[in-house]
C-alpha cells in the first residue's frame, strides 16, 4: 500500500507561468485561533486540469488548518489572468502554488527562490487521487471508516501544507507533517484533526527567511509607514 510521498527542497531561481484557476471559498475542518502577531503567507494559486472547484476549495482549507497550528496565516490569491498575480505590482513574500493535472512519481515539490523570499510549489493531483485509490481500496479502507472515506482534498491539503512547511525553513522528519511519506498513522491523524506541526518545527519556521520576510514586509507596508520602502527584488 502506498504513502503520499512527498520530494526535497529545490534551490532555483523562479519565473512565474499563469495557469487557470477558479475562485475559493472556505470548507472543511474547523479553523484554528490564530496569534495576532502571525504574519501572513501570501498564496497565489493555479490549477491545471478538471480539478473540480469545491475539491480545491477543501483541500486549500485543510492547508489552512494545518498551518494555523503552527500559528500561520495564508491570503490565497486566484490567478486566472497574469497582472492579478504579478510580483512587479506585489513584490512582498510569497509563494505560487500550481495544483497540476499531470502525474508524478512524487506527489509535492518545492523550488526556493534563493533569496528565500520567494518560491513555487507544485501538487501532482493524479499522484494524491492514486495514493487515495490504494487507501481506499485496500485491507484499511475496508475496515475503518476514516480511510473508507479517504479523498484527495485530504491528501492535497496535507501535500500543499507540507510544502509550505519546506518554504519556510523545515526539512523532512521521521513522523508527523513534516514526513518524508505520510504514512497509514499520518492518515489516520490527518482524518482524526490530530495532524499538525511539532513545536520544535513550528520554532524552526519562525527563524525562517521566509517568515521574518514577511514580518519585515508587514511593517513596511503599515499605514503609518511609507510603502515604497525598498522591495525585494525577484532574481
Amino acid at each position: 500500500m502506498r504513502a503520499i510521498p512527498f520530494s526535497p527542497i529545490l534551490a532555483a531561481s523562479l519565473v512565474s507561468t499563469c495557469l487557470f484557476v477558479s475562485p475559493a471559498t472556505a470548507t472543511g475542518q474547523a479553523n484554528r485561533r490564530l496569534p495576532e502577531a502571525a504574519p501572513t503567507l501570501r498564496v497565489w494559486i493555479y490549477v491545471t486540469g478538471d480539478l473540480d472547484p469545491a475539491d480545491r476549495d477543501r483541500a486549500r482549507q485543510i492547508a489552512d488548518d494545518l498551518l494555523a497550528s503552527a500559528g500561520m496565516a495564508v491570503e490565497w490569491r486566484t490567478c486566472d489572468a497574469a497582472e492579478a498575480c504579478s510580483r512587479a505590482i506585489d513584490p512582498s513574500p510569497n509563494v505560487t502554488l500550481i495544483l497540476t493535472s499531470a502525474m508524478r512519481s512524487t506527489c509535492g515539490t518545492v523550488a526556493l527562490e534563493r533569496s528565500g523570499l520567494s518560491a513555487t510549489v507544485l501538487i501532482s493531483v493524479p499522484c494524491a487521487t492514486d495514493v487515495v485509490l490504494d487507501v481506499t481500496r485496500g485491507p484499511a479502507g475496508r475496515s475503518n471508516p476514516l480511510f473508507s472515506t479517504l479523498e484527495t482534498p485530504h491528501l492535497l491539503g496535507a501535500a500543499m501544507a507540507h510544502e509550505l512547511g519546506h518554504v519556510l525553513g523545515l526539512s523532512h522528519a521521521p513522523m508527523g507533517m513534516m514526513r518524508v511519506r505520510l504514512d497509514m498513522d499520518g492518515m489516520l491523524a490527518l482524518r482524526r484533526g490530530e495532524l499538525r506541526f511539532t513545536r520544535r518545527e513550528v520554532a524552526v519556521m519562525r527563524a525562517s527567511t521566509m517568515w521574518q520576510g514577511l514580518l519585515a514586509a508587514r511593517g513596511r507596508l503599515a499605514p503609518d509607514r511609507d510603502v515604497t520602502a525598498p522591495q525585494t527584488r525577484i532574481r
